[in-house]
C-alpha cells in the first residue's frame, strides 16, 4: 500500500484547511456536525473518517 505522502489524494485533518475562514467554514462545520451526530445515532459510534468527492 502506498504511503499517505505518495498518494495523489489530498488528506486534511481539519475543515479550516479545506474551507478557510468565514461563512463557508461555519456552514461546513454545521453540516459535518450533523452528519457525525446522525452516524453516531444510527451506528452507535462516530465515523472513523469523512470522505468527500466532487460532483
Amino acid at each position: 500500500m502506498a504511503k499517505h505522502e505518495e498518494t495523489p489524494i489530498p488528506c486534511f485533518s481539519s475543515l479550516e484547511a479545506v474551507y478557510g475562514d468565514g461563512s463557508q467554514l461555519e456552514e461546513a462545520k454545521l453540516r459535518f456536525d450533523h452528519l457525525n451526530s446522525k452516524f453516531l445515532q444510527v451506528f452507535g459510534h462516530p465515523p472513523d473518517v469523512f470522505a468527500r468527492s466532487p460532483g
